[in-house]
């Protein structure tokens, strides 16, 4: 729970970035602590590869959720990068993730 608190109070201080699901981090409970994100005026899988040149590995596409990224428009346009934090992840990849954004 800390993880998501600690990347949700982060991402919101990035203008640039668009978060899918619950966005308050008083509501991290209500979800897992994986992320859908996009980066304004860069494309998905740009994204995910410039930040596996820093060593922080994410994802980009569709995941198999063909249907709900296509509802959200973003089929067309690489839909989302998929950030996820398990129970061995540190506070410092948290932050060191939201530097890399």
């Amino acid at each position: 729970m800390t993880l998501s608190e600690r990347f949700l109070s982060g991402l919101e201080k990035i203008p640039r970035a668009t978060l899918y699901g619950f966005s308050d981090p008083a509501d991290a409970d209500k979800r897992t602590p994986t992320f859908a994100i996009r980066l304004d005026g860069i494309d998905t899988h740009s994204t995910a590869q410039k930040l596996g040149d820093q060593g922080i590995f994410v994802w980009d596409g569709h995941f198999y959720a063909t249907a709900v990224i296509d509802r959200l428009g973003l089929t067309d346009v690489g839909g989302v990068i998929r950030i996820g934090f398990v129970h061995y992840s540190t506070e410092s990849e948290v932050d060191r993730t939201l530097g890399a954004l």
